[in-house]
């Protein structure tokens, strides 16, 4: 069984990306699947959540030597775990399709990782003055 995902929105009865959408069609010819409905502005965290997260990325990168990107991946890692690749370690997830329930935890842990690296985090809401 694969798992294929298509983030796309629906105007005035089209989806914003149906020719994606009707070319993966083509793959699942004769076959049995699942459409899933996701309403994202009840599930997904809103932008405000994503930059607060990028900011905490930031101040945590600069306290611990790495850049917001290296930090993401590292956190992602610590949070979700990590599977080898060619030799190198990888998440096994990242925040992309966080739902709200699942971001909450991940923000929870994120502060108490933190915390064992003897870094107080800031408040995650507030952008620096």
């Amino acid at each position: 069984m694969s798992k294929h995902t298509i983030h796309t929105s629906v105007t005035n009865g089209k989806f914003e990306h149906e020719a994606e959408i009707l070319e993966m069609a083509k793959r699942f010819e004769a076959k049995r699947c699942k459409l899933v409905y996701t309403d994202s502005a009840e599930e997904q965290r809103t932008i405000d959540q994503n930059k607060g997260l990028w900011r905490w990325d930031k101040f945590l990168g600069n306290e611990l030597g790495y850049t917001a990107k290296e930090m993401h991946y590292a956190m992602c890692g610590e949070i979700f775990g990590w599977y080898e690749f060619k030799g190198k370690g990888i998440p096994r997830k990242t925040t992309r399709d966080l739902t709200k329930a699942e971001w909450q935890d991940y923000i929870r842990d994120y502060e108490r990782i933190a915390g064992e690296q003897n870094v107080v985090m800031p408040p995650f809401g507030k952008e620096e003055q």
